[in-house]
């Protein structure tokens, strides 16, 4: 068995070819990179990132197949094969000039390329973790989108990157139809690419300023349900149905009276539910935040898990995005809400029925918005529902201004300014009555 590899020795490509116990050709192929960061794997096209850098990919995949190719001719002949002969190969290879790339001045792909093996391998949250899968992801669609614009839009400076820079991103973005939100998520992307470049790479940016790259953004129409709604869904009969729905139904169901994240609703196992002071809990460990919540288990969801005889077995995001609207269906869901959205720069109306507009998330919305017009306080939903700031958790409750209002009335410091509870004695002092 033989094995040929690449391999990178200071900023020089090297072959390796193993033929043998301790028969190992070590051997300079002359190229060199500027960057070791430019070194993709051990393998084949290990040339990442720099000018030319296909060119020179080919020349060592073509030297690959040439190498191995004189080496089982050699076997099928008999010959005797040492080090002396390999190198007498490897020399009869056509071999362009050996040089090192040259490097640009200032190359945006080739940066974003560094940034995303930066957040893979060395970029820590501030709690010192690893970025988590779903963040890498969302990152390395935005370094796809950036060079995108820039093949349009060739940003060949650092002074480059400015207001104007700014202007013709939104703009670029609003002529593919994005939605404002989605262009707000992406412009906090390049921030942080931004940052990358000034703190990490040390490369000065002179026009960008930070507070000139806004985040646009605007509040979801995202629907919720009231607890009369979710009660009544569950109390639906469908038993003439496939098990598959009353499965999508009650897994719903536990996300609106607990406030779980779906990604964590899936993870839930019976060993997660644990008794304290004789209330039983759901003991989560949210895969997104990485914190460990717990969340009181209702006489609802006890009654959901008694009648699935424990937990519903699990099932695809889409598989229940998909059935629980039928579900919203049955159910009478149909009133009419009209959905407001700035899309490709411009502010689009629709109208839909309510049924069309459930799914997965609608479920930890309505345990929030449902618990907080039921008198519990931001924090204590928060504590539940994983949420770490109030600001992100006011985005998830659904509330009017007269709902806001009737629970500003009822709450315990409006019923207790009361002059009847107050008295004056004869030194003129207040004194409240118990």
């Amino acid at each position: 068995m033989s094995a040929f590899n690449y391999k990178l020795q200071g900023n020089t490509i090297k072959l390796h070819f193993n033929y043998g116990r301790n028969k190992v050709l070590r051997i300079s192929t002359g190229y060199k990179v500027n960057e070791v960061s430019s070194w993709k794997d051990q393998k084949i096209r290990a040339l990442k990132c720099e000018p030319s850098a296909n060119k020179y990919n080919k020349r060592l995949s073509e030297l690959k197949v040439y190498f191995e190719d004189k080496y089982d001719n050699l076997i099928a002949e008999g010959e005797p094969i040492d080090n002396a002969v390999l190198k007498e190969v490897f020399n009869s290879f056509d071999f362009t000039p050996a040089t090192t790339l040259k490097k640009t001045a200032f190359d945006i792909d080739c940066l974003l390329d560094e940034w995303e093996l930066y957040c893979e391998n060395e970029h820590r949250t501030r709690s010192g973790k690893k970025l988590k899968e779903g963040t890498l992801r969302t990152y390395k669609n935005g370094a796809v989108l950036f060079k995108k614009y820039n093949k349009i839009n060739k940003i060949i400076s650092p002074k480059k990157i400015d207001k104007a820079c700014y202007n013709k991103m939104l703009t670029f973005m609003e002529n593919r139809g994005y939605a404002l939100n989605y262009i707000g998520k992406e412009i906090k992307i390049f921030k942080s690419f931004f940052n990358y470049l000034k703190n990490d790479k040390k490369i000065e940016l002179p026009n960008y300023d930070s507070n000139q790259w806004k985040v646009p953004q605007e509040d979801s129409d995202d629907i919720y349900l009231t607890n009369r709604e979710l009660m009544q869904m569950y109390y639906l009969d469908l038993s003439h149905l496939k098990t598959a729905y009353s499965r999508a139904r009650d897994l719903f169901l536990i996300s609106a009276f607990t406030g779980l994240r779906i990604s964590d609703n899936k993870l839930l196992e019976d060993k997660h539910i644990i008794e304290m002071d004789g209330y039983q809990f759901f003991k989560v460990h949210s895969k997104k935040t990485d914190t460990e919540t717990f969340i009181p288990i209702s006489p609802i969801v006890k009654q959901i898990l008694e009648r699935n005889k424990g937990l519903p077995k699990r099932m695809a995001d889409q598989t229940v995005n998909y059935l629980i609207k039928e579900i919203g269906e049955f159910c009478g869901f149909d009133e009419s809400v009209k959905i407001r959205k700035t899309k490709g720069g411009e502010v689009v109306e629709k109208l839909f029925m309510k049924f069309e507009l459930i799914k997965t998330h609608t479920a930890r919305r309505s345990f929030c918005t449902n618990a907080y017009l039921g008198g519990m306080d931001a924090l204590s939903i928060m504590a539940v529902s994983g949420h770490k700031t109030e600001e992100n958790f006011q985005t998830y409750i659904k509330v009017t201004k007269k709902q806001q209002a009737l629970r500003n009335a009822k709450s315990e410091y409006f019923i207790s300014l009361n002059a009847e509870r107050f008295k004056v004695d004869g030194t003129h002092k207040l004194k409240a009555i118990s």
